[in-house]
């Protein structure tokens, strides 16, 4: 049985069990979640380190939004950097 939209599929299993354990009844309550909290300034400093620490080496791949480097950080840690696209800081 062909429905032409939602509310019209909607409607007949309000009406009708139409192979379903039984009809439908009074739609779900959707949860609320609280909403995310901003990243704070303390939050982003925590994670953030200096560019002066990351020695950028060779390209090692690209994608939509940017490239990535092998890096080297605090002159010790091999790490990769991805970069963005400056087009993509624009939102």
């Amino acid at each position: 049985m062909p429905f032409v939209n939602i509310q019209q599929l909607v409607n007949h299993y309000l009406e009708n069990q139409s192979g379903l354990c039984c009809r439908l009844g009074k739609p779900c309550i959707r949860p609320t979640h609280p909403e995310p909290v901003g990243l704070s300034h303390k939050l982003i400093d925590k994670w953030e380190i200096p560019k002066s620490s990351i020695i950028l080496k060779e390209k090692i791949g690209q994608g939509q939004f940017g490239e990535v480097f092998k890096a080297v950080w605090n002159k010790t840690t091999i790490v990769a950097v991805k970069t963005l696209k400056p087009s993509e800081f624009c939102f």
